[in-house]
Parts: C-alpha cells; sequence; structure tokens
C-alpha cells in the first residue's frame, strides 16, 4: 500500500510539473493584444471564416424576468431562483 502511494504522488508530482510547463509556454507564445492588433483583426474579411487559433469561445448567460416590467416591488422579482439560465 505504501508503494501505491509513493507511486501516485510520484504521478501526481509529474502531472502538475507538466500542466505548469505547458501553461508557460503557452502564455510565452502568445502575441500581445493591443488595439492596432484588434483592428486587424477586425478588418481582415478572410479572417472572419476562418476558426480562431487558439480557440474560444464567447458565451453570455442571462437572467430576465419579464414581471420587473410591473413595477414597484415586481422589479426585484426573479422566479428562476438559479434554476435555469438562458444563454
Amino acid at each position: 500500500m505504501v508503494v501505491r502511494s509513493s507511486l501516485m504522488k510520484r504521478w501526481q508530482f509529474i502531472l502538475i510539473i507538466s500542466g505548469i510547463l505547458l501553461a508557460v509556454a503557452s502564455v510565452a507564445a502568445a502575441e500581445p493584444i493591443d488595439s492596432a492588433s484588434l483592428l486587424r483583426e477586425m478588418v481582415d474579411l478572410q479572417n472572419l471564416a476562418r476558426r480562431p487559433k487558439p480557440f474560444f469561445k464567447q458565451a453570455m448567460a442571462s437572467s430576465y424576468s419579464r414581471e420587473s416590467h410591473k413595477g414597484g416591488e415586481a422589479w426585484f422579482d426573479n422566479a428562476d431562483v438559479g434554476q435555469y439560465v438562458r444563454t
């Protein structure tokens, strides 16, 4: 049991170090983002047809209550109570 525990700790250590090295390498290889690079991306029509590298996804979650249009105390109503959020 002791051998298995030390072997497991060794693998955990190796995985943690590998993850840190991969994270550092990806940050070092990234190009800086500034307003000029964002402008170039916006006007490059060929770029719009390709998937971004590295891939990213933009999403927004909203919790909206139609009861809030009644005014008064109903302004603060929110019937979803954390159950469902439309995206």
